[in-house]
């Protein structure tokens, strides 16, 4: 939101080596796991090339958005990412590979 400030932030990221959801401590640089990636229940192993993205309309209500490969197959596709469960919701094929980056904005 233009010009809005919160009082606090919680930072989100997603760690290609482990296909897990973690949180990162803002001042510490440290990882703490919240969640295994999964996809329809079931693990799924992302790769490192892609983007993670989380847009509020307001404060507390986050959607995470991410451009993920997953191994094996040939293009990225979107998805979003329930930041309680780590689950992966496809939201579309881009049919496109090789993304170094993502960004998302409300409309």
């Amino acid at each position: 939101m233009n010009g809005a400030k919160q009082d606090e932030t919680f930072q989100y990221a997603l760690d290609a080596d482990l296909d897990v959801l973690v949180s990162l401590a803002n001042n510490d640089g440290t990882l703490a796991t919240i969640a295994p990636q999964t996809l329809d229940g079931s693990a799924f192993d992302i790769t490192a090339s892609g983007g993670f993205e989380i847009i509020s309309g307001e404060a507390g209500d986050n959607t995470a958005i991410a451009l993920l490969s997953v191994e094996g197959s040939d293009t990225a596709s979107l998805y979003q990412i329930d930041l309680e469960t780590g689950a992966a919701t496809l939201m579309g094929d881009t049919e496109m590979s090789g993304f170094s980056g993502f960004a998302a904005k409300m409309n």
